[in-house]
């Protein structure tokens, strides 16, 4: 649908709020109607709109849902569906949670933004009502007709009230983002803006900042790392736009960024007219836990309530500062040579079972950064990886190198070490907690010299995704034809 007004119109109450929140209120197809009705009606829009007045939040990214099936209001149009589908469940809650929080925010001039997935309901055997394809498909027939009418009913009923969307899941694999112009956006376009012809649409091809429609008015810039920078505040016509999280993960309330990196990231991005969104933690109130909102005060005191700062007046919390302390890492000798270079490897799973690309278990030990394991999709407890030194061999040291990308990718983990491939006896070298390893660093640490033949890293937590890029096992004694420069980004290692 178009709009007489420009893109630089239609944003500028987004651009000039500088920063809001977003919260994953989700459920599963799998809960009774009863138990998601009672989380929907926990939920405290009042408490929850005054604490976002105090933290000088202009806006708040809600969700409707994300495939799972369930939505926090009642949808005629999705009960028809279901109804002729032969679903016994209702799926939706009794209480419109959307528009109470329009009610409440309305009272401190905070705007709403939706955020929905692209692919609707397809958890489970839900996706034979909603035929989606994600291995590269998409839509299948029927989809857009059962899907579509249920963002229109949302869209008319909220109209105004609702102020931006965010769409999920538009990668480039599906054939209607392969363009900037598709027929598929298009009418999708045209359903969410049918309550609100000025709403802000966005659509997500993951992990960057970059358009997908040619006509969307801000960029959903997904990010795990605060290392997206606008050099202005628009991008190709749209709105620069970045969501990251304040937590390890999604809806996680480890807070993993100091004080100092949350305000200087935040003023660095705004002062050029771009928008941040951090996703918070919520209880089953729906306020925002202490961790997340006393983050998001300090960010107001710094970026709101003042023009100029200096560091050392940014206040750190002490929990963050004991777990960057908890973290143990030692400086290895350059002598050391790695024992496991090359080793057979093995793994509870990898993601190049059912996914393309090289992310079998041996490439955790090809003496290549630029390659490494990951598990997949069962990336929960239980996943573990682990090399065979062929004998059992003094450990000196343990190095390993990590994917930067994610918090979760670089916490919750032990590495053990046994003469039993099954690890039915095991020492434990390293524990990881919950707070992840540093930003953009290796960890190394030293270690007494005990002989072991198997290597293993075990995830022991809850929202730990690991992925190795190099694990190395080490020893104190100098090899002929060992190269390595610590300081370079890949490494090349023979002998």
């Amino acid at each position: 649908m178009s709009t007489t007004k420009s893109i630089n119109a239609l944003t500028d109450w987004f651009s000039q709020g500088k920063y809001g929140i977003m919260m994953h209120f989700l459920g599963d197809y799998h809960m009774e109607d009863a138990a998601w009705d009672e989380k929907v009606n926990a939920f405290d829009c009042d408490g929850l709109a005054a604490q976002l007045h105090e933290c000088g939040v202009n806006h708040l990214l809600f969700t409707i849902s994300q495939c799972g099936g369930r939505f926090c209001m009642p949808i005629e149009a999705y009960a028809t569906v279901l109804r002729e589908a032969g679903f016994e469940k209702k799926l939706c809650s009794d209480r419109d949670l959307v528009a109470d929080l329009i009610k409440a925010l309305d009272r401190y001039g905070i705007s709403l933004m939706l955020y929905a997935a692209v692919e609707g309901p397809i958890s489970g055997e839900l996706n034979a009502i909603f035929p989606w394809d994600s291995t590269g498909g998409g839509p299948g027939a029927g989809f857009t007709e059962k899907y579509f009418p249920m963002l229109r009913e949302l869209s008319l009923r909220y109209g105004k009230n609702v102020k931006g969307w965010w769409i999920d899941g538009c990668y480039d694999r599906y054939p209607q983002f392969k363009t900037d112009d598709t027929e598929y956006l298009r009418e999708l376009t045209a359903v969410l803006k049918a309550g609100n012809p000025d709403a802000i649409l966005a659509y997500n091809p993951g992990i960057l900042v970059k358009k997908v429609y040619a006509k969307q008015e801000y960029t959903c810039g997904e990010a795990n790392q605060m290392i997206f920078y606008p050099e202005d505040r628009m991008i190709d016509g749209a709105q620069w736009h970045v969501l990251t999280y304040l937590g390890s993960w999604w809806s996680d309330r480890l807070s993993t960024h100091s004080n100092i990196e949350l305000v200087n990231y935040t003023k660095a991005c705004t002062d050029k007219g771009g928008v941040l969104t951090f996703d918070v933690a919520y209880g089953k109130d729906g306020l925002i836990v202490p961790e997340h909102f006393d983050q998001l005060r300090v960010l107001k005191r710094f970026i709101k309530d003042t023009d100029h700062y200096e560091q050392a007046d940014i206040p750190e919390s002490e929990d963050y500062l004991n777990n960057i302390r908890s973290i143990e890492m030692d400086d290895i000798p350059n002598d050391y040579i790695n024992i496991a270079l090359g080793k057979p490897c093995t793994a509870s799973s990898s993601y190049s079972d059912t996914m393309p690309g090289n992310y079998f278990p041996e490439c955790a030990v090809d003496g290549d950064l630029e390659s490494g394991w990951a598990p997949g999709f069962d990336a929960s407890n239980g996943v573990w990886w682990q090399v065979d030194l062929g004998t059992s061999e003094p450990i000196d040291a343990i190095e390993m190198y990590t994917r930067q990308g994610n918090p979760c990718e670089r916490r919750s983990f032990e590495i053990r070490a046994s003469d039993d491939p099954t690890f039915a006896t095991y020492a434990v070298l390293y524990h990881q907690g919950d707070f992840p390893l540093p930003f953009d660093k290796h960890w190394a640490k030293l270690l007494d010299g005990s002989a072991y033949r198997y290597v293993r890293l075990q995830v022991n937590g809850r929202f730990c995704i690991p992925f190795i890029s190099e694990m190395r096992v080490l020893q104190k004694q100098s090899v002929t034809g060992w190269i390595e420069d610590r300081c370079d980004s890949k490494k090349t290692m023979k002998g």
